[in-house]
């Protein structure tokens, strides 16, 4: 049932509406591809999420775009 309501066009597109009704994109990128870069990166996206609430500032994480190989090196120890 997932796959004949989520369809990668109508998710896709569902994104894309999201981003562009948007003030502003926050990327947040790992220097190197290893997991303590990982963490690091998660850490640095919590504080930001958390100020962002503090401030009144409405936010959504958005992580898709990384859980597609062809869009990122998936080499352990690419810069």
């Amino acid at each position: 049932m997932f796959g004949f309501f989520f369809t990668p066009k109508a998710e896709n597109d569902r994104y894309a509406r999201q981003v562009r009704s948007s003030s502003g994109l926050a990327f947040i990128v790992s220097d190197q591809n290893y997991p303590v870069h990982w963490v690091q990166a998660g850490r640095s996206y919590q504080r930001f999420a958390l100020q962002a609430t503090r401030l009144g500032i409405r936010h959504a994480h958005l992580n898709q775009p990384v859980e597609v190989p062809a869009v990122r090196r998936h080499e352990l120890g690419d810069r």
